[in-house]
Protein backbone atom coordinates (compact mmCIF):
# COMPACT_ATOMS: atom_id res chain seq x y z
CA UNK A 1 0.00 0.00 0.00
CA UNK A 2 1.13 3.57 -0.55
CA UNK A 3 1.61 4.32 3.15
CA UNK A 4 4.35 1.66 3.21
CA UNK A 5 6.13 3.23 0.26
CA UNK A 6 8.66 5.37 2.24
CA UNK A 7 9.48 2.36 4.43
CA UNK A 8 9.92 0.06 1.42
CA UNK A 9 12.18 2.57 -0.32
CA UNK A 10 14.61 2.75 2.61
CA UNK A 11 14.44 -1.05 3.08
CA UNK A 12 15.23 -1.81 -0.55
CA UNK A 13 17.96 0.76 -1.07
CA UNK A 14 19.80 -0.56 2.00
CA UNK A 15 19.15 -4.29 1.87
CA UNK A 16 18.70 -4.98 -1.84
CA UNK A 17 20.55 -2.13 -3.53
CA UNK A 18 21.09 -3.99 -6.80
CA UNK A 19 17.46 -5.01 -7.20
CA UNK A 20 14.32 -3.32 -8.48
CA UNK A 21 11.88 -2.71 -5.64
CA UNK A 22 9.03 -5.24 -5.57
CA UNK A 23 6.49 -4.60 -2.76
CA UNK A 24 4.71 -7.88 -3.57
CA UNK A 25 7.61 -9.96 -2.22
CA UNK A 26 6.94 -8.83 1.35
CA UNK A 27 3.29 -7.75 1.18
CA UNK A 28 1.91 -10.72 3.16
CA UNK A 29 4.35 -10.11 6.01
CA UNK A 30 4.14 -6.31 5.81
CA UNK A 31 0.36 -6.27 6.15
CA UNK A 32 -0.09 -9.25 8.51
CA UNK A 33 -1.96 -8.85 11.77
CA UNK A 34 0.61 -8.21 14.49
CA UNK A 35 3.30 -6.84 12.16
CA UNK A 36 4.65 -3.48 13.25
CA UNK A 37 7.03 -1.22 11.33
CA UNK A 38 9.41 1.36 12.76
CA UNK A 39 11.09 4.10 10.76
CA UNK A 40 13.82 6.58 11.61
CA UNK A 41 13.46 10.15 10.37
CA UNK A 42 16.19 12.70 9.77
CA UNK A 43 15.90 16.00 7.92
CA UNK A 44 12.22 15.14 7.27
CA UNK A 45 13.06 12.02 5.28
CA UNK A 46 12.99 8.34 6.17
CA UNK A 47 16.58 7.16 6.74
CA UNK A 48 16.08 3.85 8.54
CA UNK A 49 13.60 1.05 9.08
CA UNK A 50 12.92 -2.25 10.77
CA UNK A 51 9.94 -4.62 10.88
CA UNK A 52 8.73 -6.86 13.70
CA UNK A 53 6.43 -9.76 12.79
CA UNK A 54 4.72 -12.68 14.46
CA UNK A 55 6.85 -15.66 13.45
CA UNK A 56 7.60 -18.36 16.04
CA UNK A 57 11.00 -20.00 15.70
CA UNK A 58 14.11 -20.64 17.79
CA UNK A 59 12.03 -20.48 20.99
CA UNK A 60 10.83 -16.92 20.32
CA UNK A 61 7.49 -15.66 18.99
CA UNK A 62 8.54 -12.49 17.15
CA UNK A 63 10.90 -12.05 14.23
CA UNK A 64 12.81 -8.86 13.52
CA UNK A 65 13.43 -8.28 9.82
CA UNK A 66 14.75 -5.77 7.33
CA UNK A 67 16.79 -3.51 9.58
CA UNK A 68 18.39 -0.90 7.35
CA UNK A 69 19.92 2.56 7.81
CA UNK A 70 21.06 4.84 5.01
CA UNK A 71 24.82 5.06 4.59
CA UNK A 72 25.10 8.74 5.50
CA UNK A 73 23.31 8.11 8.79
CA UNK A 74 25.13 4.99 9.96
CA UNK A 75 27.26 5.05 13.10
CA UNK A 76 24.89 7.47 14.84
CA UNK A 77 22.92 4.97 16.91
CA UNK A 78 19.93 4.83 14.57
CA UNK A 79 20.15 1.06 14.03
CA UNK A 80 20.40 0.52 17.78
CA UNK A 81 17.40 2.80 18.36
CA UNK A 82 15.34 0.83 15.81
CA UNK A 83 16.26 -2.49 17.45
CA UNK A 84 15.47 -0.96 20.85
CA UNK A 85 12.00 -0.01 19.55
CA UNK A 86 11.46 -3.67 18.64
CA UNK A 87 12.71 -4.77 22.06
CA UNK A 88 10.31 -2.37 23.78
CA UNK A 89 7.39 -3.63 21.69
CA UNK A 90 8.38 -7.25 22.40
CA UNK A 91 8.60 -6.49 26.10
CA UNK A 92 5.12 -4.95 26.01
CA UNK A 93 3.87 -8.16 24.38
CA UNK A 94 5.93 -10.23 26.86
CA UNK A 95 7.60 -12.03 23.99
CA UNK A 96 11.11 -12.62 22.72
CA UNK A 97 12.64 -11.86 19.32
CA UNK A 98 14.73 -13.85 16.86
CA UNK A 99 16.33 -12.69 13.62
CA UNK A 100 18.66 -13.71 10.84
CA UNK A 101 21.45 -11.20 11.44
CA UNK A 102 23.97 -10.26 8.80
CA UNK A 103 27.44 -10.94 10.17
CA UNK A 104 28.22 -7.23 9.92
CA UNK A 105 25.40 -6.52 12.40
CA UNK A 106 26.01 -9.23 14.99
CA UNK A 107 28.05 -7.00 17.32
CA UNK A 108 25.15 -4.50 17.41
CA UNK A 109 22.70 -7.25 18.36
CA UNK A 110 25.08 -8.71 20.97
CA UNK A 111 25.43 -5.28 22.56
CA UNK A 112 21.63 -5.08 22.80
CA UNK A 113 21.30 -8.43 24.56
CA UNK A 114 20.93 -10.96 21.76
CA UNK A 115 22.68 -14.34 21.69
CA UNK A 116 23.89 -16.33 18.70
CA UNK A 117 22.48 -19.72 17.77
CA UNK A 118 24.34 -22.25 15.66
CA UNK A 119 26.76 -21.49 12.85
CA UNK A 120 26.78 -18.83 10.13
CA UNK A 121 24.76 -19.69 7.04
CA UNK A 122 24.66 -18.17 3.60
CA UNK A 123 21.61 -16.48 2.11
CA UNK A 124 22.14 -16.42 -1.67
CA UNK A 125 22.93 -12.97 -3.05
CA UNK A 126 22.87 -11.48 0.46
CA UNK A 127 25.68 -13.18 2.36
CA UNK A 128 26.50 -14.79 5.68
CA UNK A 129 24.00 -14.60 8.53
CA UNK A 130 23.65 -15.90 12.06
CA UNK A 131 20.44 -16.68 13.87
CA UNK A 132 20.28 -14.45 16.93
CA UNK A 133 17.66 -14.18 19.64
CA UNK A 134 16.90 -12.22 22.74
CA UNK A 135 17.95 -13.50 26.13
CA UNK A 136 16.54 -12.55 29.49
CA UNK A 137 13.12 -11.79 30.89
CA UNK A 138 10.74 -12.93 28.19
CA UNK A 139 13.17 -15.16 26.34
CA UNK A 140 11.78 -18.56 27.25
CA UNK A 141 8.32 -18.94 25.86
CA UNK A 142 5.94 -21.85 25.60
Amino acid sequence: STELSPLLKVRWRNLYPEKVMNPELSRTTDTANGTIHFIAMADSSVVGCVTLTKDSNHGRNLRMRWLGVDNDYRGKGIGAALVQACLTEAGNRRQGIWCNARLSATSLYRRLGFEELGNPFDLPEIGLHLVMRTTGLHAHEK
